[in-house]
């Protein structure tokens, strides 16, 4: 996983196009539509990576409610451990047929 910006993280399943790789892409595509994640807003699926974008502000909340803004608080590491959460949990076989979009 690597950052992108300061309200994003990119997940990575590989580096080539191949069906292994993109059935990953979209076992955490799937969990996430059908699973909202409070702080998690928004995520872009590619064909190797799945961008995830978050709020700062709802991130902490969900990492601690007793943090406020002077705390060391860094919310990448905390989204990080939230979808390292999610991937440890998930069964690639559950993802259904691919959806044709025209």
């Amino acid at each position: 996983m690597v950052p992108l910006g300061d309200s994003a993280v990119i997940v990575k399943f590989g580096e080539q196009v191949d069906p292994e790789t993109h059935q990953k892409v979209r076992v955490l595509s799937d969990y996430l539509e059908q699973h909202p994640v409070e702080g998690l807003v928004e995520y872009i699926p590619a064909f190797t990576s799945i961008t995830v974008f978050y709020d700062l502000t709802r991130l902490v909340r969900q990492d601690s409610p007793q943090k406020n803004a002077q705390d060391d608080f860094d919310p990448y590491h905390s989204a990080v451990k939230v979808i390292e959460d999610i991937l440890v949990h998930l069964n690639e076989a559950a993802s259904d047929e691919p959806r044709l979009v025209e």
